[in-house]
């Protein structure tokens, strides 16, 4: 099976392409605002630019389904934690533009909890009860060093802050090759 991972966002996208069990491609794609002064300077709403954003996002995974052909495009659920109002416009906004362009091409998409991406880590590094009841916190740092371990071929982003999106669009694609579950899976 082919699965293209990813970890949405409008700024950052980690991406992973994983055929069986090998990692073929894996990376982030970015994108950057305008800056405020620039913007201003050249009349482009901040609307406008946003959607700027989204179409380089909807550009780059139609130009990676297209390269990749993927048979199922798995990502990070939104976390619905304590978020700004203008995060969450951002990120339903990178959702949307995930799942349209996958509906486009016909390819079929799946949602991983964030909690699901925790439970892998925690069993890929057996980390510890806190007092024998609690569970120990999964953080950031656990998720690469347990995707470094599971693909030690992974080429890693020159940026350090990259590397936890990788990581999380690793393990999406892990998980969803791992869960085929129907109540998990939207047919386009």
């Amino acid at each position: 099976m082919r699965v293209l991972g990813i970890d949405p966002g409008l700024a950052h996208v980690g991406w992973c392409v994983r055929v069986d069990n090998t990692v073929v491609a894996a990376g982030v794609f970015r994108t950057k605002a305008t800056p405020g002064a620039e913007r201003e300077a050249e009349g482009i709403s901040k609307a406008s630019d946003l959607m700027r954003r989204a179409q380089e996002i909807a550009a780059w995974l139609d130009s990676s389904i297209e390269t990749f052909k993927p048979e199922l495009v798995s990502w990070e659920a939104m976390s619905l934690g304590f978020v700004q109002p203008i995060t969450m416009m951002q990120m339903g906004v990178a959702f949307g533009t995930l799942a349209a362009v996958a509906r486009v091409h016909r390819v079929p998409c799946s949602e991983v909890p964030p909690k699901w991406i925790k439970a892998w880590t925690r069993g890929a590094l057996r980390l510890p009860l806190l007092d024998g009841r609690k569970l120990a916190p999964v953080e950031k740092e656990h998720v690469i060093q347990a995707v470094r371990a599971a693909w030690p071929n992974i080429e890693w982003p020159r940026a350090t802050a990259d590397h936890e999106h990788l990581a999380d669009a690793a393990v999406c694609a892990q998980i969803a090759m791992e869960n085929q579950h129907p109540e998990h899976r939207r047919e386009p």
